[in-house]
């Protein structure tokens, strides 16, 4: 489910209590949610980078674990979320320890959810209805929740963000193709590799300063 998909796997099995993961699109959240662990991505300055980064993927990326529950997941925040030396800025913590709070009710939410396609592909039925009954549970516990699909154009954001990703993956790749002497070509590459690498070459600095901002 991710790249951090052995180590989620590795925690749920019991074979370590907690793990090490990084996400920017959901390489923490993603293999949590398909192993039955806990994947929190913290917010973005949460956990530093410092001394020897300021952000790491153009603030996108975080770093922090995966975990068998959100008791040791709030535990783990606790002790890594420290700034240090380096960091672009400071996001302020809550009075509380977070292991304090991850053992109070959460309180009456507000809580939307969505089985609208946002990729132009229908959602699974079994998706569909597993959304549903845990919006009923939620419903039944005391919560506001209500279906509110977004108004989110799913194919255009994703190519948008493929720029962003992928600019300068060309240098990077050509960089390790000089040091190594191997050959970037259809002989080197799985396909879907040269196809980003062709795409990354098309980009200019202007196209992933517009697609960042918009």
């Amino acid at each position: 489910g991710g790249s951090s998909g052995g180590a989620a796997a590795a925690v749920v099995a019991g074979m370590v209590p907690i793990a090490h993961g990084t996400d920017i699109a959901g390489s923490i959240r993603i293999p949590a949610g398909w192993c039955g662990g806990g994947g929190l991505k913290p917010s973005r300055g949460r956990i530093s980078f410092g001394p020897a980064l300021d952000e790491n993927g153009y603030g996108l990326s975080t770093t922090f674990v995966q975990t068998k529950s959100i008791r040791d997941t709030a535990a783990m925040l606790d002790c890594v979320s420290v700034p240090q030396v380096g960091d672009p800025f400071l996001i302020p913590k809550p009075a509380e320890t977070y292991a304090a709070l991850a053992g109070k009710p959460a309180g009456r939410l507000r809580i939307g959810w969505s089985v609208k396609p946002l990729m132009g592909v229908p959602v699974d039925p079994e998706i569909v209805a597993a959304v549903e009954t845990v919006a009923g549970l939620l419903a039944d516990m005391g919560h506001e929740v209500a279906e509110a699909d977004p108004d989110f154009d799913g194919l255009a954001a994703v190519r948008k963000f493929d720029d962003v990703w992928f600019f300068g993956f060309d240098q990077r790749l050509e960089g390790f193709s000089r040091r190594s002497g191997h050959a970037i070509g259809p002989d080197t590459l799985e396909p879907v590799i040269q196809m980003i690498h062709e795409h990354s070459r098309r980009l200019t600095p202007a196209d992933f300063s517009l697609r960042w901002r918009n």
